[in-house]
């Protein structure tokens, strides 16, 4: 509940908060996000935040237990039970008496989830790939640590079914770079767009909502200042948007998607296409 005070619902002003106890031990914290002047499409669940901040940590392949303010929808439960150790995950809401209770998801919130078996020749081909720019003007005009970056978003990848892996990198006025990578779901819903990504992976890091405990969880999110505006600092540091996408046979093309969501969320970003090829 303390987590859904950083939340920034732009729109509907209905703040979600997430806790999620990854299967590493570490904690994340998840928060929905609005994005105003671009289509409702574009908005990030708490549950997708967490699982995304999750996976960018490199190790963690699932959560134990996640607990939200708010019923997940359809969508975050399917999402939540894609993940490894899904059969096992306790979601812990609060009821209308007030007591919070932990339901199992596939047992009592999911029962017939999608599970990849349905596409299982896709199932069989996700895993971590390596990547080498495709040279251009735009892929020249990187520094070494942006080109690094860049590729490292394209690589966490998760896009099995659509076999269009792709990552945006956001890269702040001191030259930092914070990378975040597409994330999609077997039964073809929303899942994390490459844009979103990168936002919720510098946001992440900026507030230390990732940690090694809980009782660490807990300490960062009491440190974020009470007037903290999520949307206004993310304005704030990017300063250029890095997309990267596959040369060749990509199914799906993020570019006009990205453009708007930088357009209305931070202007004065530059944003920088580039593409990518397997490395051999």
């Amino acid at each position: 509940e303390r987590a859904a005070a950083l939340a920034a619902p732009a729109i509907s002003g209905f703040c979600v908060g997430a806790v999620a106890l990854g299967l590493s031990g570490r904690a994340y914290v998840g928060v929905n996000v609005e994005l105003p002047g671009v289509p409702l499409q574009g908005t990030i669940h708490a549950e997708h935040f967490a699982m995304a901040s999750a996976v960018a940590n490199g190790d963690e392949k699932g959560f134990r237990a996640i607990g939200v303010t708010a019923s997940p929808c359809g969508h975050c439960r399917q999402a939540l039970a894609e993940l490894e150790g899904s059969a096992e995950l306790t979601v812990y809401l609060r009821g209308e008496d007030g007591v919070v209770q932990g339901h199992s998801l596939r047992k009592e919130l999911l029962p017939h989830a999608v599970t990849a078996e349905l596409l299982p020749d896709a199932a069989n081909a996700a895993g971590l790939a390596t990547f080498g720019l495709v040279p251009s003007d735009a892929a020249k005009s990187l520094s070494a640590q942006e080109e690094a970056g860049a590729l490292a978003s394209m690589s966490g990848s998760f896009a099995p079914y659509s076999r269009s892996p792709s990552g945006c990198a956001i890269v702040t006025a001191a030259g930092e770079v914070f990378a975040g990578s597409y994330r999609e779901s077997v039964a073809f819903n929303p899942g994390v767009p490459p844009f979103q990504a990168g936002f919720i992976e510098l946001t992440a890091q900026r507030l230390g909502i990732k940690a090694d405990s809980l009782d660490q969880l807990a300490a960062a999110i009491a440190a974020v200042p009470k007037d903290f505006d999520m949307l206004s600092a993310f304005r704030a540091e990017a300063k250029r948007v890095l997309l990267v996408q596959l040369a060749e046979g990509a199914a799906i093309d993020h570019h006009n998607s990205v453009r708007e969501f930088v357009a209305s969320l931070c202007p004065d970003a530059e944003l920088v296409s580039l593409r990518a090829s397997h490395a051999t």
